[in-house]
């Protein structure tokens, strides 16, 4: 095992969900919802890693997922709690958003995978929960919500 990812088992190991979001409260992120994202530079500070870190990790498809690039503007690298928490926590990234609106909706907590993907593009759409706006590409539009990209 290497140096580089004996530092990804580490970060895993010592670091749980719970901790991640106090950390990101911390550094100003108050309300966090699944589909929220942060950008590399902040993932890098919340994690207590290098920028180049963030990024070795993802030319070696270790790590959290990025959001696919082409969604928002500049070259940065956007990162969802949602795929961050899964890493963390080893679970899908759909489990983090069942287990989300478990706890936001009544009788909500054991809905099937396609099921959380429609209640969420509900919430979306009807601007309950919002991605900040200065970050999408076409933030005119409404974005469409699915798993695979989040809100695309």
């Amino acid at each position: 095992m290497t140096t580089k990812e004996s530092l990804e088992i580490k970060i895993k190991n010592s670091l749980d969900s719970q901790t991640f979001l106090s950390r990101l409260a911390e550094q100003g992120v108050k309300e966090t919802f699944p589909w929220l994202v942060i950008s590399s530079l902040e993932l890098a500070d919340v994690l207590g890693v290098h920028l180049q870190t963030i990024a070795n990790w993802q030319i070696r498809k270790q790590g959290p997922i990025a959001e696919p690039k082409d969604h928002w503007r500049g070259n940065r690298r956007y990162f969802s709690i949602a795929n961050i928490t899964a890493w963390l926590d080893q679970v899908e990234a759909w489990k983090v958003y069942q287990e989300w609106i478990g706890t936001r909706f009544y009788n909500a907590e054991n809905k099937p995978k396609d099921e959380c993907e429609k209640l969420i593009d509900t919430v979306i759409k009807t601007g309950t929960y919002k991605q900040p706006k200065w970050k999408r590409k076409g933030w005119f539009c409404i974005p469409d919500f699915s798993f695979e990209g989040a809100a695309k």
